[in-house]
């Protein structure tokens, strides 16, 4: 597939910070899951999409779900970062992949959230992560291949940032990049909403 980005979505007409209807961000690659997809090297490959109008920022009490095709070469670090977005330990939310394959999110200043053990991606093949806050009945859930692994409760949503990047496969700032990620992702998806597994990509 040709390799494209966007970030597209449809602004709530209330006044103040604009909240958007349903898709926030989509980030397609590929339509295959093949090579058209994205590498990272693990060294300084990584990818940054700019968000001058914070259509990808998430609010204190938004739901959201994260969800990306993933197929890693090595788990070299502690984490190896599939996506994130804002600064770390001020604001802003985080989705990535541990050295013992374990799902791992990150709402910045306010929790890591380590117990995900049995959202374990089991190999080096094509496997589809997700992570769906739902503030409404209090619980963030981890999904590998659509099957729900962990529920951990948690009631405190995200906290606002002045960041105006997503990065793709590390975070922290350009010139500054952390927990680099290396091998292929994919079809990564940023909603502003709860979704089932039915409605996954």
């Amino acid at each position: 597939g040709q390799q494209q980005n966007r970030i597209e979505g449809d602004r709530h007409p209330a006044g103040g910070r604009h909240r958007l209807a349903l898709l926030i961000a989509q980030i397609d690659v590929s339509d295959d899951n093949t090579a058209d997809s994205l590498y990272f090297n693990g060294v300084g490959a990584r990818v940054y999409v700019p968000d001058p109008d914070f259509k990808i920022a998430l609010d204190v009490t938004w739901n959201f779900t994260l969800e990306a095709y993933i197929k890693f070469d090595d788990l070299p670090g502690a984490r190896s970062m599939i996506l994130a977005y804002g600064v770390p330990g001020a604001g802003g939310y985080s989705f990535s992949v541990t050295n013992n394959r374990n799902l791992f999110a990150t709402t910045y200043g306010i929790k890591d959230f380590n117990e995900a053990v049995d959202a374990v991606i089991p190999d080096t093949n094509w496997h589809h992560a997700a992570v769906v806050l739902d503030s409404d009945n209090g619980q963030m859930r981890f999904y590998v291949d659509g099957e729900l692994k962990n529920t951990v409760d948690y009631t405190g949503g995200v906290n606002s940032t002045t960041g105006n990047y997503l990065f793709i496969g590390m975070e922290g700032t350009e010139t500054a990049p952390g927990n680099l990620y290396k091998g292929y992702i994919d079809r990564i998806r940023i909603y502003d909403t709860v979704l089932t597994p039915n409605q996954f990509d």
